[in-house]
């Protein structure tokens, strides 16, 4: 009778070497699926940006020619068509323009194939992807603050003839 507990021991330790074994294969294959799937996560949040980075590419360049004939209207408006004011816009827009083209140079093709990139590296793609769009964002804010100041010096010039209009008629 004193032999049974010998062998609990020994079938309680069987079981608990096999549950080990297979816990430790299970964690192993979770870590592994976990991995694949935060690349997967990585690899869908790049696309992401630089979809977004194509599109503000597009929008910053219709903004720049809508402000620039913009500000050409209402610089020809107030007579002031070749002056230093529209100088210093060319000079802006010109070098805006380079800034863009660089920034546009620099965008991933939108079909890149990311698959073969380790999380570390998609997570810098990420980052970098991330930093082109805040400088095409500025760039879109800012062309959209130049058409809105345009648009408050046409409504200003509109009010201003029809002040001296009023004021011819008295």
């Amino acid at each position: 009778m004193a032999e049974w507990p010998g062998y609990v021991g020994m079938v309680t330790g069987i079981v608990g070497a096999v549950t080990g074994i297979f816990g430790a294969v299970v964690g192993y294959l979770g870590y592994r699926r976990s991995s694949q799937i935060k690349a997967l996560d990585l690899r869908i949040k790049v696309r992401k940006q630089i979809s977004d980075a194509h599109a503000s590419l597009g929008t910053v360049r219709r903004l720049m020619d809508d402000a620039t004939g913009s500000r050409r209207s209402v610089l020809s408006a107030g007579g002031r068509l070749n002056s230093g004011v529209s100088a210093a816009w060319e000079s802006m827009i010109g070098a805006d323009k380079v800034e863009v083209d660089n920034l546009a140079a620099s965008i991933p093709s939108e079909d890149a194939n990311y698959t073969s990139l380790s999380a570390e590296q998609l997570e810098a793609e990420l980052v970098a992807a991330h930093g082109l769009n805040k400088k095409l964002g500025a760039l879109v804010d800012k062309y959209r603050d130049k058409l809105a100041e345009d648009e408050v010096a046409r409504r200003q010039s509109a009010q201003a003839q029809a002040n001296r209009v009023n004021d011819g008629r008295k």
